[in-house]
């Protein structure tokens, strides 16, 4: 049961993760531009070095983070994946009669796909069953 929540976690933080990346590569291409500057004192030009090291570890966990996760859901069918994204990932008001319409059929089935989806992704990521 962990191993689902952490799933779920995961997926409803994709969004998130992928515009944290976004702004760190933008805050890595002002670094960058305000490191080539001539007249910066030797403090500054340390503290953005300092800031560029960590902006750089930290977009590098959170990239490998997303890698990870769109490998898993590459795994899927792209029903899905469409479901997992229309529910979780970016949360639509009323997907689910939205998607049951979509794929011309009940709500209920739309809730089996993302339970077979999820535990698809739980095995994949973990190993285990739910």
């Amino acid at each position: 049961m962990k191993e689902k929540t952490e799933m779920l976690s995961t997926l409803k933080t994709l969004a998130l993760d992928r515009a944290a990346a976004r702004l760190m590569q933008e805050d890595l291409a002002r670094i960058a531009e305000d490191e080539t500057r001539q007249a910066l004192p030797d403090a500054q030009r340390e503290a953005l070095a300092r800031e560029r090291a960590q902006l750089e570890a930290c977009l590098a966990v959170t990239s490998r983070h997303i890698a990870r996760t769109e490998g898993l859901l590459a795994c899927l069918t792209p029903e899905e994946r469409r479901v997992l994204d229309h529910s979780l990932i970016h949360p639509v008001p009323g997907a689910v009669f939205d998607l049951a319409e979509e794929f011309h059929c009940e709500t209920s089935s739309v809730y089996r796909i993302r339970a077979r989806a999820l535990k698809k992704l739980v095995r994949l990521r973990y190993g285990a069953g739910i």
